[in-house]
């Protein structure tokens, strides 16, 4: 066979288009289009870009989580305090009016509600004494909740945009987590809320368990409000809010000032709040009366410890805590959770990665496990537990942020804390000899984790097998869980983006650091 060399001068045929092309120059250099080849003027670039959002149907029930989580904060509360406790008199708050239109009932019926009628506004609820202030003030916190504490409560709010449930501008914020339009966002969040009048299709898991329970249930026409209500209107509480307040120290510290405002010590030796005198001209002195009056309706930290075990499996240690006979504790909670956010900061570090596609399986997996563990601690006190301690929390942190505490108290004016109440705990703490991780963290904590679970609790993860909805929720959620994870660390000193992923309580953690914090003091 003849072979052909560098000298061989025969001619290979050449394709007509070929034939007709350019010399290779940079100036000439051929691409592929439309219609064949054509010249380009430089070097092609190539770009690596992440995924883009896959729109899937989590997109509303997600976003109501996050607009309620930051509509029932304590900022929004305290506006709608100053607003009751600065009315101008003869006026009732627009927050806590019965309309004409629904008749006396109501208002004969309830005597609380007449007591507010009567002394519910600013002028009359600092004239009188007694308990009866702090009564109002308690109703009003749970008239404010009542309208928080789910995503649409048709019977608190028939207009939820006019009543501030929705607003305008979350629209905007999730529509860049999700890339799509805000109008589109908007229009499906109503579109979504309108099937709350339907049973059973409040959320993806409470369809599901309606469903399963609608054999034993009475007949659609027969269906009372008595069955109706609590899955057409879910509270969206999640208790891991009062544990992490708890651990941060705002019951301590609240409980504290109540003490001292009894003439009692908190501990022997000198009271660190001895020069605690709260004048009787101003309205915390008698709010204070009620608070302390009141304190056999309130929940006990006893109480609060054995719901904490059966929800999460979490714990309080202290003088105050009791060794616990708990007969139904959710003990692999912690180590689910924990591995969920382990794995969601790995697939986070994946995705950077713009040369691979992260696998969704493994989250998806750990989604469903941590979903079926909360769904086991949603019995008994589930729901009015959560509920009851949010309300007491919030008038704590209000009295926390009263300027007559504020006064006394004194947190650095340098620190920017998120909220009015945290610069009195820390300073609290700091007087006390308590853990000196500043209460920031511990309030990332109880926002974060509460959204966060919420969106755990009520997802399809009991019934999806598409990996993209478990990449989807990772993709929205993720400012909230790297903020829970920094904090977890800044708290505990417990990394959960290493392996093995720490399972120790997290009291114990904080008891430990609190131990070594002492010892370096007393060297």
């Amino acid at each position: 066979m003849a072979t052909r060399d560098s000298r061989d001068t025969r001619k290979t045929p050449v394709p007509e288009k070929l034939a007709e092309a350019k010399p290779h120059t940079p100036e000439g250099a051929l691409r592929h289009g439309q219609g064949g080849c054509s010249p380009c003027d430089g070097p092609i670039e190539v770009t690596l870009s992440a995924r883009p959002p896959v729109d899937t149907e989590q997109a509303e029930i997600n976003t109501l989580i996050r607009y309620q989580t930051q509509l029932a904060s304590f900022n929004e509360y305290k506006k709608f305090m100053d607003a009751l406790t600065n009315t101008a008199p003869n006026q009732v708050p627009p927050a806590a009016e019965a309309s004409e239109d629904t008749g006396p009932d109501l208002r004969r019926a309830d005597p609380r509600q007449r007591m507010f009628n009567r002394f519910g506004n600013g002028t009359n609820l600092f004239k009188i004494h007694g308990t009866v202030p702090y009564e109002l003030l308690r109703l009003a916190t749970e008239l404010w909740l009542l309208t928080r504490c789910g995503p649409a409560c048709s019977d608190f709010a028939e207009d939820p945009a006019k009543e501030g449930l929705l607003l305008a501008d979350h629209y905007a914020a999730d529509a860049t987590r999700w890339g799509i339009d805000a109008a589109e966002l908007q229009s499906r969040v109503e579109e979504y809320i309108d099937k709350f009048v339907s049973p059973g299709a409040a959320t993806p898991y409470l369809s599901l368990i309606v469903n399963q329970l609608l054999p034993t249930l009475p007949p659609p026409d027969r269906l009372g409000n008595a069955y109706r209500g609590r899955w057409e209107c879910p509270s969206m509480i999640e208790l891991i809010w009062s544990y992490w307040h708890e651990e941060g120290a705002q019951c301590q510290a609240m409980n504290a000032i109540a003490l001292r405002f009894q003439n009692r010590k908190s501990r022997p030796g000198r009271d660190p709040l001895a020069n605690l005198a709260i004048d009787p001209l101003r309205p915390a002195q008698n709010l204070l009366w009620g608070w302390v009056e009141a304190s056999y309706k309130r929940l006990t930290v006893e109480r609060r410890a054995y719901e904490y075990d059966h929800h999460y499996g979490l714990t309080l240690l202290g003088k105050a805590v009791p060794q616990l006979l708990s007969a139904d504790s959710r003990s692999k909670f912690l180590e689910a959770f924990h591995s969920l956010l382990h794995i969601a900061h790995l697939y986070y570090v994946e995705r950077a990665d713009t040369t691979r596609i992260p696998d969704g399986f493994p989250l998806l997996n750990a989604l469903r496990h941590v979903h079926l563990i909360l769904a086991e601690g949603a019995h008994n006190q589930y729901g009015d537990l959560p509920w009851t301690s949010r309300v007491e929390m919030l008038i704590e942190q209000w009295f926390l942020a009263r300027p007559e505490i504020r006064e006394f108290l004194r947190g650095r004016a340098m620190v920017p804390y998120h909220e009015a109440w945290m610069g009195q705990v820390d300073t609290m703490k700091k007087l006390q000899g308590w853990s000196d991780v500043t209460v920031t963290h511990f309030h990332e904590l109880a926002t974060t984790g509460e959204a966060v679970l919420l969106s755990v609790r009520h997802g399809p993860w009991a019934t999806t097998n598409d990996q993209e909805e478990a990449k989807t929720w990772a993709d929205y959620w993720r400012p909230e869980i790297q903020r829970y994870i920094y904090a977890y660390k800044a708290a505990t000193g417990a990394d959960l983006t290493i392996e093995p992923v720490n399972t120790v309580m997290p009291a114990r953690l904080l008891q430990a650091r609190l131990a070594r914090q002492q010892a370096a003091v007393a060297y």
